[in-house]
């Protein structure tokens, strides 16, 4: 990507040239159609992030173009001749996108779940049949595999709308008798629609386990099993700090349903599950060694590509379960939207740290009964590791900003808790986000001729001025920010003149 920090959002809607792009494509459903099946072609044959994240922003422009023409400065009257949504995506999928595009409810998101046990039983069951091949070892074919990950398919759908994704993160490790932004409102929605709270724990499960591998019955059954685990064990560390015992021995010991295609899990006691942690007044040594057990089922399980080595499509180089896989890594991320109160600011450094880098080896040396009040941090990475930690991790603040501004507009129904939800998160990340652009900068600007001028310093300037614009203005650390921010654009500035001379 040639400038990392531009938001395709705001460029969409911003800038004319592409702005006129999807006015474009609004009224041509079947040019939209032909765009949207190259685009996921394209992602499938190449694995390239950039691609199906130009495709997500593409199906949100036109979404909100349809439902708000004239904030995009299309006259009341050529709007109204657009056609439904309905016209733009696959006539299966139809349904899926009303849940997808709406409201995030409890029935809402079980109504996705739906759809995803449809897909799996009508294309996964027959594959794997006893009678064919050994279920734990059956691969798909081309065709098969199309049917699963192709443009019209259910996957292909939530790819689409990665907010239900993370959503699902976030019920992972939900618990309803937590006081939190996020907690007590999906506490509100169970009550008044009548939901079980485990049964949206399976769903998250589920959900989880699915999109990561949904041409693998095998890698799907051991992904289920470990996020179980990794559900249950977080449960004991939460409920060990909140002095809930009794309540993390409830959760341990229910029962849960199936969520693969054709076995129950077995779910054992929390306190006898080898997975378990024992949580410590040192937080910090806790959530670090829960990471390493939570990372370190990919090496002990041998996790293979999702995708068929016999099939031409694959992600390149890049298999969706290795230990740096995007998806899996920002998994515990679910921790920081759920329960941020429970986190300080270096627990939620850590945990951005590995969704960056997926790398939790640094903390192989912390010890549970390390001093309370000794604040642990960890090394950034230094040199040509470092300047890419830096521009990852600050990309994925902002991406993960962008994801919490979208989330709280379809999940909470007061605009003050909205905003007081983005702006506990934004106090939390910030000094993460902070030390990201540090590193990053201080390798830039050095070599600063041999790269695009001052060019990623004002889109970077940019970015961070619009993060601080979401939710409110006024955060924990929002001082340290603006003093930095302006004084990284003074200095922009300053690079900008001497440019132009």
């Amino acid at each position: 990507m040639q400038r990392p920090f531009l938001s395709l959002k705001s460029e969409m809607y911003n800038r004319m040239t592409w702005r006129m792009v999807i006015i474009c494509l609004v009224t041509s459903p079947t040019m939209f159609k032909q765009a949207r099946s190259l685009l996921h072609s394209w992602f499938l044959k190449t694995g390239f992030p950039f691609i199906m994240e130009f495709q997500i922003v593409a199906v949100s422009s036109l979404l909100d173009m349809i439902s708000r023409p004239m904030s995009w400065g299309v006259s009341m009257e050529l709007g109204l001749k657009y056609s439904h949504s309905h016209a733009y995506f696959p006539s299966q999928c139809h349904q899926l996108l009303g849940v997808l595009n709406g409201y995030i409810t409890c029935k809402s998101f079980l109504a996705m779940i739906h759809h995803i046990k449809i897909a799996v039983a009508q294309i996964m069951e027959p594959i794997f049949h006893p009678n064919k091949c050994h279920s734990s070892h059956a691969t798909l074919g081309h065709e098969a595999i199309l049917d699963v990950i192709g443009e019209n398919s259910t996957w292909a759908m939530l790819m689409n709308f990665p907010t239900w994704f993370y959503f699902a993160s976030a019920l992972l490790f939900f618990d309803k008798d937590w006081n939190t932004y996020f907690s007590n409102d999906i506490a509100a929605k169970i009550d008044v629609e009548s939901v079980n709270q485990y049964e949206l724990v399976e769903a998250a499960i589920l959900c989880l386990s699915w999109v990561m591998s949904p041409c693998s019955k095998g890698n799907l059954d051991r992904l289920a099993e470990h996020f179980h685990k990794t559900s249950r064990s977080w449960s004991t560390v939460s409920s060990t700090q909140t002095s809930s015992h009794e309540k993390c021995s409830s959760i341990g010991t229910h029962k849960k349903g199936a969520v693969s295609c054709n076995k129950k899990l077995r779910i054992q006691k929390a306190c006898n599950d080898k997975f378990k942690l024992v949580a410590t007044k040192n937080s910090f040594s806790s959530l670090a060694r829960w990471l390493r057990k939570f990372d370190g089922f990919v090496a002990q399980s041998k996790m293979k590509s999702f995708l068929s080595h016999e099939s031409s499509y694959s992600f390149a180089e890049t298999e969706l379960m290795s230990r740096r896989s995007k998806l899996f890594t920002q998994i515990p991320l679910g921790i920081l939207i759920s329960c941020p109160n429970f986190l300080k600011d270096k627990e939620c450094e850590l945990l951005l740290y590995y969704a960056t880098t997926g790398d939790i080896s640094h903390f192989s040396d912390v010890h549970t009964d390390a001093d309370e009040h000794h604040e642990r941090d960890f090394s950034s990475p230094s040199g040509t590791e470092g300047r890419k930690w830096g521009l990852d991790g600050t990309r994925l603040v902002f991406s993960f900003s962008d994801i919490i501004e979208d989330m709280s507009a379809m999940l909470f129904d007061c605009e003050n808790t909205r905003l007081d939800y983005i702006c506990l998160l934004k106090g939390k990340i910030c000094g993460y986000l902070l030390r990201c652009v540090k590193e990053f900068l201080n390798i830039y600007v050095p070599n600063l001729g041999e790269h695009r001028g001052s060019v990623d310093l004002l889109d970077l300037v940019k970015r961070l001025t619009m993060w601080k614009q979401q939710g409110r203005e006024v955060f924990d650390g929002c001082e340290e920010f603006d003093d930095f921010v302006n004084g990284l654009a003074t200095k922009v500035s300053l690079l900008k003149e001497k440019d132009e001379h």
